[in-house]
């Protein structure tokens, strides 16, 4: 009998292919040669997988190496051909926007200028238009919206092209997204759920497209699938350190803050007497390290640093972000009770006002249940509740949290192999 892995690897290929034929992932694939080497290698794939043939955990070992090859081969080849692509133009069309942004903070804080402060209209970044048309001055030339991490991240991709590289920040994104799959591959000690949970992710271009494109949303969800592994393991430290890697390279992740104390703080209520140590060692790493990571951005300028992360972010400044994608404003517009998707709305109220009971029945959750995979489900839904009232709810966003989703149900997994 065909296997749910086979299927799941056939249709990864197809999926993949008629993406790249539809010119979903433009300009990385720009002809019938390249398209047909992608449907040659994912067939081929297939059909080995299907006559290996006998079940055994040698041969269910065999077929995840062939399948994780494949699926690195493939992105590895997309994200290449995207460098070049990228660093042939004038434009950096591309590459998200967001990426060109974080290259040039970098390089501003190579040359000690705040990039919280900085203009950069000058840069490659200025070919970005307003979202609000050319009429209008682009208001992200004078705000970097997302948090230092990222700065820090983008610093070694600076160092790399001055040596005359091609790469860029979308290396960082691929390589946290390929982090974010071993952590979970490695807690999983059956090879057929180990196949599968690579299909789900590495084979699934509707994933992997994002930090190919530039996009940095798997970053923080490798720092909140990082902590819930290791406090699985009982490696606090670790726990504390992630935690902070994820608030300190995403705003989204200060949502998670609450559930993190509740959820050691069950730890520690439950745990023995020589065990309260560790819940109470994780809670102060994430602290501090939090603290002194954004300790220097906020001193050296925290009007700065509120304006760009926080108000900038939350779309209190007019003409930052209009009301977009899957967000329930929308149907407000659909409506006609709001006029303009650039219309000015006491959006983060309403923010506030749902994630309190969400916080609530996630807290009662982990209360039932102190596990690391219902910690990490009730981060996925606070913070899938919350943005889907906030001005904008893009594919991004819903592509990160199918990763934190699927890391729920590998942990899971772990969870039910091991006796309690």
């Amino acid at each position: 009998m065909i296997s749910l892995e086979a299927i799941l690897l056939l249709g990864s290929g197809l999926v993949t292919t008629r993406a790249l034929n539809f010119e979903f992932l433009w300009p990385m694939v720009d002809s019938l040669g390249r398209t047909l080497i992608f449907d040659t290698i994912f067939l081929l794939a297939f059909l080995l997988y299907i006559l290996l043939g006998r079940r055994g955990q040698k041969t269910a070992r065999t077929r995840f190496w062939l399948v994780a090859t494949v699926c690195l081969w493939t992105m590895t080849i997309l994200v290449t051909r995207q460098w070049q692509n990228r660093s042939s133009t004038v434009e950096p069309y591309p590459i998200q926007d967001g990426a060109v942004q974080t290259e040039a903070a970098a390089k501003f804080l190579l040359q000690g200028i705040n990039p919280y402060q900085a203009d950069y209209q000058p840069t490659r970044f200025g070919y970005f238009p307003s979202p609000a048309g050319r009429d209008h001055p682009n208001v992200a030339w004078t705000h970097y919206a997302y948090a230092p991490g990222n700065v820090l991240l983008a610093v070694p991709i600076v160092w790399l092209k001055k040596l005359g590289s091609t790469v860029d920040v979308s290396l960082i994104y691929c390589l946290a997204l390929i982090a974010a799959v071993v952590i979970l591959v490695t807690r999983i000690k059956d090879w057929n759920y180990r196949t599968r949970l690579v299909l789900l992710t590495l084979g699934n271009p509707y994933l992997w497209f994002y930090p190919v494109a530039g996009f940095n949303d798997v970053v923080f969800v490798l720092g909140l699938i990082g902590a819930a592994a290791a406090i699985s393991s009982r490696r606090w430290t670790i726990a504390g350190l992630a935690f902070a890697a994820a608030l300190f390279t995403k705003q989204t992740a200060w949502l998670t803050i609450p559930l993190w104390i509740w959820w050691l703080w069950r730890l520690y209520r439950q745990a023995n007497p020589v065990a309260k140590t560790g819940p109470r060692r994780a809670l102060w790493v994430s602290a501090v390290a939090t603290v002194v990571a954004y300790a220097p951005f906020v001193l050296w300028n925290a009007r700065a640093f509120y304006d760009d992360a926080i108000r900038y972010v939350s779309g209190a400044i007019p003409w930052s972000y209009p009301i977009a994608g899957s967000t329930m404003l929308q149907w407000l517009r659909v409506g006609r009770l709001i006029p303009s998707e650039w219309s000015m709305l006491p959006h983060t109220l309403i923010m506030l006002a749902v994630a309190a009971p969400t916080l609530w029945l996630t807290g009662r959750w982990i209360s039932s249940r102190p596990t690391s995979s219902q910690w990490l489900l009730g981060c996925g839904v606070v913070i899938f509740t919350t943005m889907l009232f906030n001005r904008f709810f893009l594919e991004n966003y819903i592509a990160a949290l199918y990763l934190l989703f699927v890391a729920v149900y590998a942990l899971h997994q772990t969870e039910q192999q091991r006796p309690a």
